[in-house]
């Protein structure tokens, strides 16, 4: 069976109002919408251990709230050079959180890493919290096209449905 992976971005409104103030974001849109038109138009497996969220920069922020705050919709969250607060995404203090998520992907190029870095910062809250997820740092690219690529390309979508035998 082939992978098709489809690329979905929203642009405007109304289906995502969005407000970014500091390190809090306030995100008014409902993926469970979204989801009846994308399975009517296309070829998908229906279930949540198909789907995966992931964003860059901002969007990166984006995915992190949507997907935690939406974990029965997706299975996987990709995580680039972003990161939110702990605080802003509850799940993650659940104690069946590595149940619950199939992977999870914080990553960042090599020049925009540094101590109290987002992402940096998230990386270290999930390991205090024993989360499982993957963490990466490469590219010897900075907050850039050419780091997205490589962290897409070479690490997140290679490692999406590695272990779905068993789902």
């Amino acid at each position: 069976m082939k992978t098709f992976i489809l690329l979905f971005a929203i642009t405007a409104a109304p289906f995502l109002r969005l407000a970014a103030q500091q390190s809090h974001i306030n995100i008014d849109w409902d993926p469970q919408r979204t989801r009846p038109d994308i399975e009517s138009h296309y070829n998908v497996i229906k279930n949540k251990h198909s789907r995966a969220i992931s964003g860059l920069s901002m969007g990166g922020r984006h995915a992190q709230y949507v997907g935690l705050n939406n974990l029965s919709m997706f299975g996987s969250i990709g995580i680039l050079s972003a990161a939110i607060p702990v605080d802003q995404t509850p799940a993650l203090k659940e104690p069946d959180i590595n149940s619950r998520i199939d992977y999870l992907f914080v990553g960042a190029g090599t020049h925009e890493t540094r101590p109290g870095a987002r992402h940096v910062v998230l990386h270290e809250d999930l390991e205090k919290m024993n989360v499982s997820h993957e963490y990466y740092i490469g590219s010897d690219g900075a907050h850039d096209l050419i780091t997205w690529r490589h962290l897409l390309y070479y690490r997140f979508i290679p490692s999406l449905w590695k272990n779905q035998s068993s789902k």
